[in-house]
């Protein structure tokens, strides 16, 4: 087979191609508390699933307690991860509502899928425009990957 330009074109439009990254249906466990002070905060026991149906994520704390804020519109998609070649669209889910977790009160959070990877276990973060603090979950079969990525990347 003969190398053309019109291949060649078609090669690099293919590998220059968007991914898109969405927000499982599955229930996420907090597993990072990600703050700006220097204070070294504990990641909270919570977790949170999403009904696209009912267009809400409920949030369930250690002891029970629930919180269940509704979409503040249709899921849109950012722009991130940018590469030489592709980047990719997280999806990112608006809330309407108050969340608090820990004494820190989220006032209209967002939900946004994190880059991806093969393997990674598919994080999203929790938080507010102002962009601290923010909370960073996983699905809830896969925490231990995750934390498991975390250490190594630290001890290299």
């Amino acid at each position: 087979m003969r190398f053309t330009p019109a291949l060649a074109l078609l090669v690099a439009l293919t590998a220059c191609g968007d991914t898109s990254v969405l927000i499982s249906d599955e229930p996420y466990d907090a597993v990072e508390y990600i703050t700006y002070d220097e204070i070294d905060h504990p990641t909270p026991a919570l977790n949170f699933s999403l009904d696209r149906d009912a267009r809400t994520a409920t949030f369930e704390a250690e002891d029970g307690t629930t919180t269940t804020l509704p979409f503040a519109g249709d899921p849109e998609w950012v722009m991130g991860c940018p590469t030489q070649f592709n980047a990719q669209q997280l999806e990112h889910i608006a809330l309407q509502g108050d969340l608090e977790v820990d004494g820190q009160v989220f006032t209209d959070p967002a939900i946004e899928a994190e880059c991806t990877w093969p393997g990674n276990p598919e994080p999203v973060d929790l938080g507010t425009a102002d962009g601290e603090p923010y909370l960073v979950f996983v699905p809830t079969g896969q925490v231990a990957q995750y934390l498991g990525e975390t250490e190594a990347a630290f001890s290299r």
